[in-house]
């Protein structure tokens, strides 16, 4: 379907304040091939895009809901750069009129790393979390499931770039590659303490039904069941090659506890916090909608509500150093202690 005949979403069916982001789907289709992901099996890899004005009238209808967040639910928000670039700039250009601005989020490709123009402007769009599909830290992993395009820029240079906009990154790994052994936990730990990565979403590598990594496993007799069951912590259809499957759930849960210990995620949360170079001078005059400061509200009680003692220390340390420090870092704060909250729990629950 073209997607410039895509109708409008009908918000008037939900009601928008239980919601912390409203989607917007901008494009459909992936240009990259990586193996174990079927986005591209049922979306193709030629890039769909609605037109810029179609994404802004949809971005205007949320924020006419009174809702100041907004998540660009593609599967990579950088399939076809010269229309995201284009599309940033509209929305910078936008959120420049709002008297209280509009936050975005998005999923997008470590490649954004490369184009420090494109980094400006998300920032001055007021983008806020970017979800990267970084996967590995091991060459050989990547060039086993083809997704060269995190080989061509040092990653560590990549999410150092993206860091210094402001732009938080949330990190998207994967364990279980065919070259993966045992030291692959202590090497994306080291890498993540390393870039100064406060949050990484860490997943059992998985074969969804028709995807290449799939057919080739199902070839070899590798698989687990007949299907992927869309469980990617902790389950997994596929027989590891460099491990057993003891070593390889053990190591994941080990790594889960280490990353979200709570002087480990606060190191990591410091460094990062000091490597922002650039604020946007943008939106200095305007005013946030104290609708969005009862959201932040709600996400600081979600994390220090039932707390254990040192992580509630620790979220009341960090929100009075924002305070003290630089008040334009409390809302990236937040959003880290919310997801450090979520991902804690988890953790937990493994052991």
């Amino acid at each position: 379907m073209d997607l410039r005949h895509s109708p409008p979403p009908d918000w008037s069916l939900i009601r928008a304040s239980d919601y912390i982001h409203l989607p917007v789907q901008t494009c459909r289709g992936c240009p990259h091939r990586c193996d174990f992901c079927d986005a591209v099996q049922y979306l193709g890899r030629k890039v769909r895009t609605k037109s810029v004005e179609q994404v802004l009238s949809e971005v205007q209808n949320i924020w006419r809901l009174g809702h100041h967040s907004i998540f660009f639910s593609d599967d990579n928000f950088l399939g076809k750069p010269a229309f995201t670039r284009e599309l940033v700039a509209a929305l910078v250009a936008w959120n420049r009129q709002q008297e209280h601005p509009v936050a975005f989020s998005t999923q997008i490709t470590m490649q954004v790393a490369d184009d420090e123009a494109l980094l400006r402007g998300m920032a001055d769009a007021r983008f806020s979390v970017l979800f990267l599909g970084l996967e590995t830290v091991r060459e050989q992993s990547l060039q086993e499931v083809h997704k060269a395009h995190n080989l061509a820029r040092d990653p560590v240079a990549r999410l150092a770039r993206i860091s210094s906009f402001g732009l938080v990154p949330f990190v998207g790994l994967i364990v279980g590659f065919d070259h993966d052994d045992v030291g692959i936990f202590q090497e994306l730990e080291d890498f993540l303490e390393q870039t100064a990565t406060p949050i990484a979403g860490v997943s059992l590598l998985n074969a969804p039904r028709n995807t290449p990594l799939y057919e080739r496993l199902e070839a070899q007799g590798r698989l687990l069941g007949d299907d992927f069951s869309g469980e990617w912590q902790l389950q997994t259809n596929v027989i590891p090659a460099g491990m057993t499957a003891g070593e390889l759930r053990r190591g994941y849960i080990q790594l889960m506890g280490r990353l979200y210990a709570p002087r480990a995620f606060e190191a990591r949360l410091e460094g990062w916090l000091a490597s922002i170079d650039y604020f946007t001078e943008i939106y200095t005059e305007r005013k946030q909608d104290p609708r969005q400061f009862l959201k932040l509200a709600r996400v600081l009680a979600y994390c220090v509500r039932d707390a254990e003692p040192e992580m509630r220390r620790l979220f009341l340390r960090k929100i009075a150093w924002g305070f003290r420090n630089d008040p334009r870092l409390i809302s990236r704060l937040i959003s880290f202690l919310g997801q450090y909250r979520h991902f804690k729990a988890f953790a937990d629950a493994l052991v």
